[in-house]
């Protein structure tokens, strides 16, 4: 299952073949610790499907091989949001539709535990 920021992970991936970590946190205004963790994710995934790693270069440079084709994550809609996304979610959802503010309902929507939401809530 690919979670939400290694979905945009991936999306950064197809536009550029050659990158590093930092470039990708940079643009995804994320942690490289994070993004270390989702590449090595993806990676997981990768060899899982027998399908070629990305490449991990020196000085934190990734590589995409010509022959890999990450589209394949991309087709599956199922992915989980991150924490930073069903904060953003729930607001609007505060914010526009007050009938499905039910924790219940949200976990089911959002695809979470309750204590996930009842924590998300208190952030907000």
């Amino acid at each position: 299952m690919v979670k939400g920021r290694m979905l945009n992970v991936i999306k950064y991936l197809e536009k550029h073949k050659e990158t590093g970590y930092r470039q990708i946190a940079e643009a995804m205004d994320e942690t490289t610790r994070a993004i270390r963790y989702d590449i090595d994710k993806i990676n997981d995934e990768l060899s899982l499907q027998k399908l070629p790693l990305i490449e991990k270069l020196p000085k934190g440079k990734l590589k995409v091989p010509e022959s890999l084709d990450l589209s394949i994550f991309l087709e599956d809609n199922e992915f989980v949001f991150s924490a930073k996304e069903r904060i953003k979610i729930l607001r609007l959802m505060i914010l526009f539709d007050t009938t499905n503010l039910n924790i219940r309902k949200l976990s089911e929507i959002l695809q979470v535990s309750r204590r996930s939401i009842q924590n998300d809530i208190e952030e907000i």
